[in-house]
C-alpha cells in the first residue's frame, strides 16, 4: 500500500512512529494548481450554420486553388494536378472537419424527442457564462473547452451551491441563478462559477439523471485539434454527500442507491470526455455529527478554515489483487489517522473550554465519527470503482465540512421604543444552507438608548482551504487528466496521414530527379549543335540552332521569373544553376549572329544625322531609333517587346532580300533578346554620348512637362512664405520637434497659386525625358497637359503634409521635474501640439476631397477654424486628462521623500487619458494609404506614454538599488562559515544577529520598510502580492524565502537570541557497546533527547569510542550535522548517517534520528549554502 500524500496540520496531534502513513486534520496539499492560462468560451454554431460556413469556406477554399495555378504559371496537365490535388485535399479536410464536428458537437435532444425545458435552461446558463468570459479580458483563450473544470455534483439538498458560496475564494457566478429574495435557492438547470482561472459547474440532480447531461458534457469537451496537444485543460468532480444521511433510518439502501447513481454520471463524465479524473468526495452538514459543535466551538477562525479529510495517493493501474479488498484496507487506515489526529486535538480544545458540560462532548466527537466509518468506507469504494476496459474516475480523497455556530456583538440604534422581542437562537438540526434568523424587532414610539445584544450566526468551517489548499493545488491529480483515449484514433489517421505523405513524396522526388535530367540532357545538347566564331550573315541554319539553344534558354528563364513547374522542385531544380552559363552562352552566340551588326549599324545612323533637320525627316524613325539604341545600353529596364523587337528587326535586315522563315527566326531570336533585357542587359551598358547628345538636339523642340511643373513651384514658392514649425512656434522644441519644412508652393496660399497656373499654362511639352533629356520636346494636348500637372500636385502636396506629421515627434522626459515642466505647456491653451494640428488643419482644409479625407482626424482634432482657440470640444476631455496627469507629475516632483504613494495614482492618471485619447480615435476616418489616423493618436499618447515609462522605471531602479546594498551586506555573512561550508573563517554570533535577527536583522528592517507593499507573509512562506502595480523577481522571492526559514527555525516566535531547538536519538549498531554520541555533555541514547543550539560559543560535539569525532565553538552541532554521509527522511524527521572506518574492513555505520519539528533542516550543507543574496529585486 501507498502512503497517502496528505499533511498533518499543526496542532492536530503529533506524528506517530508507527502508523505508516501520515494524516492531515487540515488537509494541506503540498501539490501545484492547474497550470493554466487565461481562457474563456464562444457559442457553439446550429448544426445547419455549421455546414453552411463549411460550404461557404469549402467554396472559398476552391477559388484559392484555382488562383494558386495561375499565380504559379502553371500550364498544361501540371496545372490541372495541381488544381485538382488541392481540390481533393481540401473536400478531404471538409470531410473529416464535418465527421468530428458531429462527434464533438453539443448534444441536441434525443432521438425522436423535442427539446426539453432542462435544454433551453442549461443552454441559457451556458450562453451568459460564455457571454460574460468573451466580455472579460481573458484573451483568446477564453472558450469552455480550454478552461479548467470542477463538476460539483450530487442530490438536491446537499448544500452544493451553499458550499460554493461558503467556500472562502470568492467564485464568481458567471451563469444561473444562487440568490432569490437574498436567500439561496435550489439550483434550477445548472450554475457556473468562475474562480482562479477555473471554471466550478453545479448541475441540477435532474439535469444529471437525464440526457441533458450528456449534452452539457459534449458542450464543454476539448475540440479536436486541442484534444491532440498534450496537457490539455484538466477536469475533476467534487462529489457532495451529506453526513445527515448516516443517522436516518436505514441509511445504507438509501446512501448506496446514492451512490450508485453518482457513480453513473461519474462514469458519463470519463467516457464523454474519454478521461481519468480525480473525485473528490466532501461529506457536507458535518454539524448533524454528535458532538460536532462541542468540538469545534473554540477553534479559531484559522483552525476553522482548515481542510479536514485525508487525500490519498494515486493507485497505480499496476497494482494487483482484489480492488474491493486493497481500497478498504487503504481507507480504513486512513480514516483511522484521522480519528487519531481528532483525538490528539481534544488536550487543546478541552483546555480552551471553560464549560464543564462541554467537555463530554469534545471527548466524544471521535468516536462518534469512528461509528460511521464502515458506512463511509464502503460508500468510497462503492463510487470509485474503476473499470479495466474504459476511462474511469479514481478517488483521490474525502473530507468533512459543517457549520458552526458563533456569536457576535451588534448595536442597536433604536429611535423608537421596542417591542418584546424573542432572542435568535441557533438550531443545530438546520439545514446547513440556512442562515439564522436574527429575530424582528417592532418599532414603537418611545425613543430608547443604545443596546448592545449578542447573537448567534452560521461559521462554515473545514471549507475554506479545501479550496484554495487541496482542490485547486493538486496538480499531480489534475495532470492525470491530460490525456483522452479519444484522441488516440485522431493520432493514429494523422501517423498514416504522415506515412502516406512520406510515400507521395518519395513519388514526387522521383519524378523531379527524372525531369531535371532531361532538362540537363537537354540543355546539354543543344550547347553542343550551336556553331561559334560564325561571322557575316547567318544562315537559316546556324538560327535554327540558335533557335534551339533560345527555346531551352526561354524556358528556364521563364522558370526563374515565374517559378519551376511543380513536378521540378521538392528540392531537386537544377535550373538556378544552370540558367546563368545558358544565358551567357545564347548571347555570345546570338551576339555573333545577329546583334553586333544590328547595334553597330543603329549607332552608326545616329552618329550620320546632320545638324539640322531636313523638311522630309520623319520624327518617329529618329525617335524610334533613339531610343532603341538607349534601351540596349543605358536604359535596358525601359525594354518591351512590342517597340524594341520590330526595331532591332528592320535595322538588321536593311535593304536586304530575307526569306521568310529567316526572318521568323531572327525575330523569334530579337523578341527574346527585347524581354530579357528587363533582367538585366547581357553586353554593355556604356553608350557613345556624343552621338546620343547629337540626336537629342536634333528631335528637341520643345520643353517637357516636368519643367514646365517645376517651372510653376518655384513661382508659387516665390509668392509665398513656406511653412518651418519650431522656427515659427518659437519655445515649441522644447516639447515638440517637426524636422520637415514645407515650400510655400504647397501651402494653402500656394495650393491657389498653383491651380491658377495649372488653368493659365502658356506652354505645355511631351516626350519621354530619358530619351529626349531636358531640351528634348514635342507638342501635346493641353488639355490633357493641364490634367497630369493638376495630378501631379495634388499627389505631392497630400505627400508633403504627411511627411510633416510624421516628422513630428514629442520630446521624451528627462525626469519627474522634467515631465512636469514639459506637461506644464503641453496642456496650456497654447499647447505646441494642438498649434502644430492647427498648421497641418489649416493648410489642408483646401477644395479636394482627397486632400480633406485623408486628413480628417487632424481636422477632427483641431478645425481650421482654429485661428484664435485650439482648445475645442473635440479636444477638451484630451486636454483635461493632461492637466490632470500634470498636476499628480508636478505633486511628485515637489515631494522630497518617497513618491511611492503617489505612484498609483498618476499611473491611473494616465491610464485614464489613454482611454480618452482612444474614445477620440474612435471618430478618426481610417486613411489605408497614409494611416494619418494612427499618427494622430499616436502624438496625442506619446505625452501620456513618456510619463508611464517614468512611473515604471524609477520604482523598480531605486528598489534595486537599495536590493544590492541589502546583498552587500548579506555577502559579507555568506562568505563565513557554515554559510560556505568551505570557508576557514567562521561568522560570529553578533554577525548572523545582525542580518537574521528579527525585527532587528538587517533582513527585516529591510522588509518593514521595502517588501511589506510588495510581499504577503503566511507562516513560513511569502508570495508577490497580486495587486502589486511592479513584478517581484521570482528568484528574489525563493531566495527570502529561504531566509525566512533560517529565521523561524533558528528565532522562534520572534526569538531575540538563536534557539534553535531539535531531538535527537541514536540507532546503536550491534556489536558497536563504546562508541556514543555527546553534546555539551549530554549524552544522546535511544531514547529521544532534546536539544537547544543557542549559540554557545564554547559548544561541544563528541563521539566516542576511537572514532575520533569531536567538533568545539559555535559552530560545533553545524559541523558534526555537515560531516554526516547521508540524510534520508524519516517518518519524525531524519535519519542521519556517518560511515565510519575504525579500522575495519567493512564501514561502521551511526545512525541517528533527528527531530527539528515545523523548522527547516537548516544542519543539511546544501541548506545554507544555497542560501545566496538576489540584489535584483524587481524586473
Amino acid at each position: 500500500m501507498g502512503t497517502p500524500d496528505a499533511i498533518r496540520a499543526s496542532g492536530f496531534g503529533d506524528h506517530r512512529a508507527s502508523v505508516v502513513h501520515r494524516v492531515s486534520y487540515f488537509a494541506r496539499i503540498r501539490n501545484h494548481g492547474f497550470n493554466c492560462g487565461r481562457v474563456g468560451t464562444k457559442k457553439v454554431g446550429t448544426h445547419m450554420n455549421v455546414y453552411l460556413g463549411t460550404a461557404l469556406v469549402f467554396l472559398a477554399y476552391l477559388v484559392v486553388a484555382w488562383l494558386v495555378g495561375s499565380f504559379l504559371h502553371l500550364q498544361g496537365s501540371d496545372l490541372w494536378i495541381l488544381r485538382g490535388a488541392l481540390a481533393l485535399i481540401g473536400l478531404t479536410g471538409s470531410v473529416i472537419f464535418l465527421w468530428f464536428h458531429s462527434k464533438q458537437k453539443p448534444a441536441g435532444p434525443i432521438a425522436g424527442a423535442s427539446a426539453t425545458p432542462m435544454d433551453s435552461e442549461i443552454a441559457a446558463v451556458i450562453g451568459e457564462a460564455e457571454a460574460r468570459l468573451r466580455s472579460s479580458n481573458l484573451g483568446r483563450n477564453a472558450k469552455l473547452r480550454k478552461l479548467p473544470i470542477v463538476f460539483l455534483i450530487g442530490d438536491s439538498g446537499t448544500a452544493k451551491t451553499s458550499t460554493m458560496v461558503h467556500s472562502g475564494f470568492e467564485p464568481e457566478l458567471i451563469g444561473g441563478q444562487v440568490y432569490e429574495d437574498k436567500n439561496i435557492v435550489p439550483t434550477r438547470s445548472a450554475n457556473l462559477w468562475y474562480a482562479k482561472n477555473t471554471v466550478f459547474i453545479e448541475p441540477n440532480s435532474k439535469a444529471a439523471e437525464t440526457g441533458v447531461w450528456t449534452r452539457l458534457l459534449r458542450r464543454i469537451q476539448p475540440g479536436v485539434i486541442h484534444s491532440l496537444k498534450a496537457g490539455h485543460a484538466p477536469r475533476a468532480a467534487v462529489v457532495c454527500l451529506p453526513c445527515d444521511a448516516f443517522f436516518q433510518g436505514a441509511p445504507s439502501d438509501a446512501l448506496a442507491a446514492t451512490v450508485r447513481r453518482i457513480r453513473g454520471w461519474l462514469e458519463e463524465i470519463a467516457r464523454t470526455l474519454g478521461i481519468n479524473f480525480p473525485v473528490y468526495v466532501l461529506f457536507t452538514k458535518a454539524d448533524r455529527i454528535s458532538f460536532f459543535a462541542e468540538f469545534t466551538k473554540n477553534l479559531t477562525k484559522e483552525e476553522a478554515a482548515q481542510a479536514l479529510g485525508v487525500t490519498l495517493p494515486i493507485r497505480s493501474v499496476q497494482e494487483i489483487g482484489v480492488f474491493a479488498e486493497q481500497e478498504t484496507q487503504r481507507l480504513n487506515v486512513a480514516f483511522n489517522n484521522l480519528i487519531l489526529s481528532l483525538a490528539d486535538k481534544r488536550r487543546d480544545l478541552l483546555a480552551r473550554e471553560h464549560d464543564s458540560q462541554k467537555l463530554a462532548g469534545i471527548y466524544e466527537f471521535p468516536r462518534e465519527l469512528r461509528k460511521i466509518r464502515s458506512t463511509v468506507i464502503q460508500l468510497l469504494v462503492d463510487l470509485c470503482r474503476p473499470s479495466q476496459l474504459r476511462a474511469t474516475p479514481f478517488l483521490r480523497g474525502f473530507y468533512f465540512s459543517g457549520v458552526r455556530a458563533v456569536v457576535v456583538n451588534e448595536i442597536a440604534r433604536p429611535a423608537v421604543e421596542l417591542q418584546p422581542a424573542r432572542s435568535p437562537e441557533f438550531n443545530p438540526d438546520a439545514n446547513a444552507t440556512r442562515m439564522f434568523n436574527a429575530g424582528q424587532r417592532s418599532v414603537g414610539s418611545i425613543p430608547q438608548p443604545q443596546i448592545v445584544s449578542a447573537r448567534k450566526v452560521p461559521q462554515w468551517t473545514f471549507l475554506t482551504r479545501f479550496f484554495s489548499d487541496v482542490l485547486l493545488q493538486d496538480h499531480r491529480a489534475m495532470a492525470s487528466t491530460g490525456g483522452s483515449v479519444r484522441t488516440n484514433t485522431l493520432r493514429r489517421a494523422l501517423l498514416f496521414a504522415g506515412s502516406a505523405l512520406c510515400l507521395l513524396l518519395s513519388l514526387a522526388l522521383i519524378i523531379s530527379y527524372a525531369g531535371n535530367s532531361a532538362l540537363q540532357a537537354e540543355l546539354r545538347a543543344a550547347a553542343r549543335e550551336i556553331p561559334s566564331g560564325q561571322s557575316g550573315f547567318p544562315s537559316t541554319s546556324s538560327l535554327m540552332q540558335l533557335e534551339t539553344l533560345r527555346h531551352s534558354v526561354e524556358k528556364l528563364s521563364q522558370y526563374r521569373r515565374d517559378g519551376a513547374p511543380l513536378h521540378l522542385r521538392w528540392g531537386l531544380y537544377v535550373g538556378e544553376d544552370l540558367y546563368p552559363h545558358a544565358r551567357s552562352l545564347y548571347f555570345s552566340r546570338f551576339h555573333e549572329l545577329l546583334f553586333g551588326s544590328t547595334h553597330a549599324a543603329l549607332l552608326e545612323f545616329l552618329k550620320r544625322l546632320p545638324t539640322v533637320p531636313g523638311p522630309g525627316d520623319d520624327y518617329g524613325i529618329l525617335y524610334d531609333s533613339l531610343k532603341a539604341y538607349l534601351i540596349t545600353t543605358s536604359n535596358y529596364e525601359k525594354s518591351t517587346q512590342m517597340f524594341l523587337s520590330p526595331v532591332l528587326l528592320k535595322r538588321w535586315m536593311g535593304d536586304r532580300n530575307v526569306d521568310a522563315d529567316t526572318v521568323a527566326l531572327a525575330k523569334r531570336q530579337f523578341d527574346f533578346y527585347s524581354e530579357e533585357l528587363k533582367a538585366g542587359n547581357p553586353f554593355s551598358s556604356e553608350n557613345d554620348s556624343l552621338a546620343v547628345e547629337r540626336a537629342r538636339r536634333y528631335l528637341s523642340q520643345f520643353a517637357g512637362m516636368e519643367r514646365v511643373y517645376q517651372f510653376m513651384l518655384a513661382e508659387a514658392s516665390r509668392k509665398t512664405q513656406g511653412m518651418a514649425f519650431n522656427s515659427q512656434f518659437l519655445g515649441s522644441a522644447e516639447v515638440l520637434v517637426d524636422t520637415k519644412e514645407i515650400p510655400g508652393s504647397f501651402s494653402k496660399t500656394g495650393w491657389t497659386l498653383m491651380q491658377d497656373a495649372i488653368k493659365n499654362a502658356d506652354r505645355f511639352f511631351s516626350g519621354e525625358q530619358w530619351v529626349l533629356g531636358e531640351q528634348a520636346s514635342s507638342g501635346i494636348d493641353r488639355g490633357k497637359l493641364e490634367q497630369d500637372l493638376r495630378d501631379r500636385y495634388t499627389g505631392d502636396f497630400l505627400a508633403q503634409w504627411q511627411q510633416f506629421l510624421q516628422a513630428a515627434t514629442v520630446g521624451r522626459y528627462g525626469n519627474l521635474k522634467d515631465a512636469a515642466s514639459k506637461l506644464s505647456k503641453l496642456s496650456s491653451n497654447q499647447s505646441p501640439l494642438l498649434a502644430l494640428l492647427c498648421v497641418i488643419s489649416q493648410n489642408t482644409a483646401v477644395d479636394s476631397p482627397q486632400i480633406k479625407a485623408a486628413f480628417q482626424p487632424v481636422q477632427f482634432v483641431v478645425p481650421s477654424t482654429c485661428t484664435e482657440r485650439y482648445i475645442t470640444e473635440a479636444n477638451t476631455g484630451y486636454m483635461n486628462s493632461l492637466v490632470a496627469l500634470h498636476a499628480v507629475i508636478e505633486q511628485m516632483a515637489n515631494v522630497s521623500g518617497s513618491v511611492e504613494a503617489l505612484t498609483d495614482q498618476a499611473m491611473a492618471s494616465a491610464r485614464q487619458g489613454k482611454i480618452v485619447v482612444r474614445q477620440v480615435a474612435q471618430n478618426f476616418r481610417i486613411d489605408p494609404q497614409g494611416h494619418m489616423e494612427s499618427i494622430v493618436q499616436k502624438l496625442m499618447e506619446d505625452p501620456i506614454t513618456y510619463v508611464e515609462l517614468i512611473l515604471r522605471n524609477m520604482g523598480p531602479a531605486e528598489l534595486n538599488a537599495k536590493g544590492k546594498g541589502l546583498c552587500t551586506q548579506f555577502g559579507e555573512l555568506a562568505g563565513k562559515y557554515p554559510f560556505n561550508p568551505n570557508a576557514a573563517r567562521e561568522a560570529t554570533l553578533q554577525e548572523v544577529n545582525a542580518v537574521f535577527q528579527p525585527q532587528q536583522g538587517a533582513l527585516w528592517t529591510f522588509y518593514d520598510a521595502h517588501l511589506k507593499s510588495l510581499l504577503n507573509r503566511q507562516g513560513s512562506r511569502v508570495a508577490a502580492k497580486t495587486e502589486a502595480t511592479i513584478s517581484i523577481n521570482p528568484a528574489f522571492v525563493k531566495f527570502w524565502n529561504n531566509a525566512v526559514a533560517f529565521t523561524d527555525a533558528v528565532y522562534p516566535d520572534n526569538s531575540p537570541q538563536p534557539r534553535l531547538a531539535y531531538t535527537l536519538r541514536s540507532y546503536r549498531p550491534e556489536g558497536v557497546e563504546n562508541v556514543a554520541l555527546t553534546i555539551d555533555g549530554q549524552t544522546v541514547t535511544a531514547v529521544p533527547r532534546a536539544f537547544v543550539w543557542s549559540g554557545n560559543p564554547n559548544s561541544e560535539v563528541k563521539l566516542t569510542g576511537g572514532t575520533g569525532l569531536a567538533y568545539t565553538g559555535l559552530w560545533a552541532v553545524f559541523k558534526f550535522f555537515v560531516d554526516a554521509d547521508r540524510w534520508t527522511k524519516a517518518v519524525a524527521g531524519y535519519n542521519v548517517e556517518w560511515n565510519l572506518r575504525l579500522g575495519r574492513a567493512t564501514p561502521l555505520t551511526l545512525q541517528f534520528e533527528l527531530d527539528m519539528g515545523k523548522a527547516a533542516p537548516v544542519f543539511q550543507k546544501d541548506f545554507l549554502s544555497n542560501l545566496r543574496c538576489v540584489a535584483e529585486i524587481v524586473r
